[in-house]
């Protein structure tokens, strides 16, 4: 299965960047065989719709779950339609939060058009 983490940049320690749009770079962990890819995000600089972009970028990309500190709706829709699923990141750490999702410790992001509405 592939996960993918937005990060600040491609050196390691990888450290989570507070957006999932505007990520410079995208960790891609395949937990199959335990391996990292580092992608960069070519809509990182888009002026506006990088959240959709990204989403299908990460579709496209066969990306099964993701793990953001956040995530727009518009990009979260794209998810659920593409049943990816989405966990809220504590911290900056992409290790310690890869852990925490293994050890199902994350929360699910949960937006969709209707509960933004009920919340509201």
């Amino acid at each position: 299965m592939k996960i993918a983490i937005p990060i600040v940049s491609d050196n390691k320690p990888y450290v989570i960047n507070d957006s999932l749009a505007r990520a410079p770079y995208f960790a891609l962990i395949d937990n199959s065989n335990n391996t990292v890819k580092t992608i960069v995000n070519d809509y990182y600089f888009q002026p506006g719709g990088a959240g959709v972009k990204v989403a299908q970028m990460l579709c496209d990309l066969n990306v099964k779950v993701v793990l953001a500190p956040r995530c727009g709706e518009n990009a979260q829709n794209i998810f659920n339609q593409a049943q990816i699923d989405v966990y809220q990141t504590i911290g900056y750490d992409l290790q310690n939060n890869y852990d925490l999702f293994l050890q199902k410790a994350l929360q699910s992001i949960l937006v969709t058009l209707s509960n933004h509405h009920q919340e509201v």
